[in-house]
């Protein structure tokens, strides 16, 4: 017999213990439920055609392998000098950051029915995220739309109010607000400042992190957080 599903058993949990709708479940964006690796490559080769000391090194860079930053394909292959690794990232950076290039993202296998099903449980879904409401959130929204993720009314969206506000920064700002929007079923990111961050905020959810990418030197995982892969979309 199939174990029931997390999300369900901690509901149901939450339910005997006097809690009550809307029963919320809460998501990153980059690299929890959309893998960012696609974004990083087509930035890079659009770089390619217009830096010829790129062009030179291209068929060496190690680019097989997942990377949070742009210049890590460079230090895994110690190609590059100091001036062509800046030109990159100010070409990455200027492009990255904006809805043209959100076209390029990809759902995680699953991730679309996995939230699709969630809904008809009868969750609220709503996705907490470092982009920025004046540069990605048209890109977002088109981009949920395009690959079937629930992107409607009945879904809730958290953009930064500006690019130069912090990620974490702007997490913590919302967690009270998002606790007056009902009950905190559980939150799923990729970034373990922020899943201790969510650890600390609501005590009574159940708090995942997902391994795919994190930012340099993370944060230690603190008790209680449940670590997962990929292949937990494909689990319900």
């Amino acid at each position: 017999m199939r174990a029931e599903h997390p999300f369900l058993a901690r509901r149901r949990l939450m339910e005997a213990e006097g809690l009550h709708e809307p029963w919320l479940l809460l998501f990153d964006i980059d690299s929890t439920l959309m893998d960012t690796g696609l974004r990083n490559l087509a930035i890079l080769e659009a770089a390619r055609a217009e830096t010829p000391a790129l062009q030179e090194l291209w068929s060496r860079l190690e680019l097989s392998e997942p990377f949070w930053d742009v210049l890590e394909p460079f230090r895994r292959s110690r190609l590059g000098d100091e001036a062509l690794h800046a030109a990159v990232k100010a070409f990455w950076r200027e492009r990255f950051f904006t809805d043209e290039w959100l076209s390029h993202d990809r759902p995680y296998p699953g991730v679309a029915p996995f939230l699709q099903n969630l809904k008809a449980e009868g969750f609220t879904l709503a996705y907490l995220t470092g982009r920025h409401s004046p540069g990605m959130e048209k890109g977002t929204r088109r981009s949920f739309l395009d690959h079937g993720l629930p992107a409607g009314a009945d879904e809730h969206f958290f953009f930064k109010p500006d690019f130069g506000m912090g990620d974490a920064e702007f997490k913590a700002s919302v967690c009270e607000g998002i606790r007056s929007m009902g009950s905190l079923v559980a939150t799923v990111d990729n970034e373990p400042a922020n899943v201790n961050l969510f650890r600390r905020a609501f005590p009574e959810a159940l708090v995942i992190w997902l391994d795919t990418v994190t930012s340099p030197q993370p944060e230690k995982l603190l008790p209680g957080i449940e670590r997962r892969g990929i292949d937990f979309f494909l689990d319900l």
